[in-house]
């Protein structure tokens, strides 16, 4: 998934990106990557439905942050 770059993430700011990827489930593990620096940014993400995963990109650092285009990746674990 791409993520368009150019947008000022301002402190203490969050943006949601919503994923559907078929099969995951609310006992699942999610770990979100991104292909460049994220300039001390903290990524997250749950599944927050079935069939339905929630990334979180938040700016916790005292400045706006400026992300450059990149590409999202998620890792699922399945547990049982």
């Amino acid at each position: 998934m791409g993520l368009a770059g150019g947008d000022l993430l301002a402190p203490g700011a969050t943006e949601r990106y919503s994923v559907a990827l078929a099969g995951v489930s609310l006992n699942d593990t999610v770990l979100p990557s991104f292909s460049l620096d994220l300039q001390g940014l903290t990524l997250t993400g749950y599944v927050d439905a079935a069939n339905h995963i929630e990334v979180v990109l938040a700016n916790l650092t005292d400045a706006e942050v400026d992300l450059a285009e990149g590409t999202l990746r998620v890792v699922v674990l399945h547990h049982a």
